[in-house]
């Protein structure tokens, strides 16, 4: 993978959780974005692996307000 191809951690998690710098496993991480079966499951999957979720991830949409893009790291 390109390093072009991984988004900055900023571009992901909303402000409350830029300032925290906290990235959950076996947790749904509020993204700006995320939709399944594009390039941002990548992304997703990266931001897991860069932190402390060796098993990657993928995103998830749920159908009420915002938030409702998550970047949801595996356990």
């Amino acid at each position: 993978m390109k390093e072009t191809d991984v988004k900055d951690l900023g571009e992901w998690m909303s402000i409350k959780d830029i300032e925290e710098k906290d990235v959950y496993c076996c947790s749904d991480n509020r993204v700006q974005s995320c939709n399944p079966g594009t390039q941002d499951d990548k992304h997703c999957n990266s931001l897991c692996l860069n932190h402390p979720c060796g098993k990657g991830g993928r995103c998830k949409v749920f159908g009420h307000k915002n938030p409702r893009h998550f970047c949801h790291c595996f356990c």
